[in-house]
C-alpha cells in the first residue's frame, strides 16, 4: 500500500473518499489489490481490521456526521462490553441503511442524553441503560449506577423519552433498582430480601477508616456489623481477585465487622435457602431480621 495512504489509514483508521480527492488513485488501486474493503459506501478500511468495532463504529459516524450510536454500540463506548448483543452496531440515522451488522433507526435522540468523543456521537450512560434495560434484565441500569449515574438522572431521562414500547418493564426494573445495585446478582438479592420483609440493610456502603475508603459492602447490615457479599465467579474466582477479597475482609474484620460471602449462582438457584442463611446469620449476630416502617412512614435507604 502506498506510504501516504498507509499512514492515514494507522492514525485514522478508516477514510473517506470524498474527504480525500487526492487520493482517490491510491484507494482504487489498494481496493483492487484487496488491501482496503468498503465498510460503508465511500468509507474504507484496512481489510483485516474491517469488521473491528471502533473501525465500523468510526465508519458510521464519518458516513453520516449526524449519527448517534445507540445501545449495545454506546454500551461498549462507555466500558459495558458485557451489555447487550455485541455483534450489532445500533444507530440513529437518516442517511445511512441498514446491514447485517448495522441497525438503522429514524427515532430523533434529543441532543442534551448525547455524548461526543472525537468523530464519535454516541448515547449517554442514562440513555444507554434505558435502551437496554428490558433485554439485559436491568444489568445496564445496573452498569449505570455503578459509573455514577444517579437514580434521579435515571428518573429524569425516563420522563423526558415519553411513551415507549416496554416502559411498564423499565418502570418496575427502576423500582428495582431503588437502593441503587451494581450488578444483577445484588438486584435479586434485593428483590429476594424486600418480598420476605428483610430491610435492615443499606447497598453499596461505604466503610471508611481514618477518612480514608476500606470497602463498599454489598449489603450491610449496621447494627449488627454484618457484611454481606455477593460474588460472580467470572470476576470473584479469579486468583488475583480471590487475594484482594482475603486482604478487604481482613480489614473489614479488623473495623469489627462480619464479612460472609454468598456466590451470585445459588442465591438465584436457591432464594429460599439465601433468607433462611441471612436471618440465621442476623439472630446469631443480633442483627434485626425485619424492619417495619412507622405508621404513615416510609424508609428511606
Amino acid at each position: 500500500m502506498i506510504h501516504e495512504l498507509q499512514h492515514l489509514l494507522d492514525t485514522e483508521l478508516v477514510v473517506r473518499r470524498a474527504d480525500h480527492p487526492g487520493l482517490v488513485g491510491q484507494l482504487d488501486w489498494a481496493r483492487a489489490r484487496g488491501d482496503i474493503v468498503s465498510v460503508l459506501p465511500g468509507v474504507y478500511a484496512a481489510t483485516p481490521l474491517a469488521q473491528d468495532f471502533r473501525v465500523r463504529a468510526l465508519a458510521v459516524c464519518m458516513a453520516d456526521p449526524d449519527a448517534v450510536l445507540l445501545e449495545s454500540a454506546a454500551a461498549r463506548l462507555h466500558g459495558w462490553p458485557d451489555v447487550g448483543d455485541p455483534a450489532v452496531l445500533c444507530v440513529a440515522s437518516r442517511r445511512l441503511h441498514g446491514r447485517k451488522w448495522l441497525r438503522v433507526s429514524r427515532r430523533t435522540v434529543p441532543p442534551e442524553l448525547l455524548v461526543s468523543k472525537g468523530p464519535l456521537r454516541f448515547a449517554g450512560m442514562p440513555l444507554t441503560a434505558h435502551d437496554l434495560a428490558v433485554s439485559t434484565g436491568g444489568a445496564s441500569i445496573d452498569e449505570s449506577l455503578r459509573a455514577g449515574v444517579t437514580l434521579d438522572q435515571l428518573h429524569e431521562v425516563f420522563g423526558l423519552l415519553g411513551r415507549r414500547r416496554g416502559d411498564a418493564a423499565v418502570r418496575r426494573l427502576l423500582r428495582d433498582a431503588r437502593d441503587e445495585p451494581w450488578s444483577i446478582a445484588e438486584r435479586r438479592a434485593h428483590v429476594i430480601l424486600r418480598e420476605v420483609g428483610i430491610e435492615s440493610w443499606r447497598a453499596n456502603r461505604a466503610v471508611l477508616d481514618a477518612g480514608k475508603l476500606v470497602a463498599r459492602i454489598d449489603l450491610a447490615f449496621d447494627d449488627c456489623l454484618l457484611a454481606i457479599e455477593i460474588d460472580g465467579d467470572r470476576w470473584h474466582l479469579s486468583p488475583t481477585r480471590v487475594l484482594k477479597d482475603r486482604l478487604r475482609d481482613r480489614r473489614l474484620a479488623e473495623l469489627g465487622w462480619t464479612v460472609v460471602r454468598f456466590r451470585a449462582l445459588d442465591i438465584e438457584s436457591d432464594a429460599e435457602g439465601f433468607v433462611e442463611s441471612v436471618r440465621r446469620l442476623l439472630a446469631a449476630h443480633g442483627g434485626a431480621t425485619r424492619r417495619e416502617p412507622a405508621r404513615g412512614a416510609k424508609w428511606v435507604a
